[in-house]
């Protein structure tokens, strides 16, 4: 038969019956890194063990912090903070559907993302989703931010016509 272990701990009976194996409940287990060996005996009592194999159980979605927006007249740069390596996508848009999506290349705890293509003086809507290496996902509240409105024009008087312009320098001598 063979006898399965847990940290060095029976996990069960001896399972007498060939294909060899067990169930494990990993719902009841807590988070955290297990090793799984297998010893094997045969009828004459002599034995085996097998190398121990690594068994990570994470149940838990990586935490969001340190939410912040920069916004310009047609973009947004959205950065944050996790607890654990992840992968970074921000949804966004005019309402809480969002619509819109980027995401980022690689897991990391400190996310960065560029929005373009923004309207300016718009209001925008903005959550946040990551997902750790083990596949476990988080999601922030909504947040907002408004992209800034651009500069005034100035309007000036030449020769009876009006001209518009967003830089106008005088100087006098």
């Amino acid at each position: 038969g063979v006898q399965f272990k847990m940290n060095g701990a029976p996990e069960g009976s001896e399972d007498k019956v060939s294909p060899y194996s067990f169930a494990w409940k990993v719902s009841v287990i807590p988070d955290g890194e297990y090793a799984i060996t297998a010893t094997a005996r045969d009828m004459s009592g002599n034995s085996s063990s097998s190398p121990a194999r690594r068994v990570t159980v994470d149940r838990t979605p990586p935490q969001i912090s340190n939410v912040s927006a920069a916004a310009t007249t047609s973009s947004a740069t959205i950065t944050w903070a996790t607890n654990e390596p992840s992968l970074p996508l921000v949804q966004y848009g005019l309402t809480t559907s969002y619509g819109l999506s980027k995401s980022g290349p690689s897991y990391n705890t400190q996310h960065s993302l560029t929005l373009t293509n923004l309207k300016s003086g718009t209001l925008y809507h903005y959550k946040i989703k990551v997902q750790d290496k083990i596949g476990n996902i988080a999601f922030s509240p909504d947040h907002t931010f408004t992209t800034t409105l651009p500069p005034p024009s100035t309007k000036f008087f030449l020769n009876d016509r009006v001209r518009t312009t967003t830089n106008l320098t005088v100087r006098s001598t």
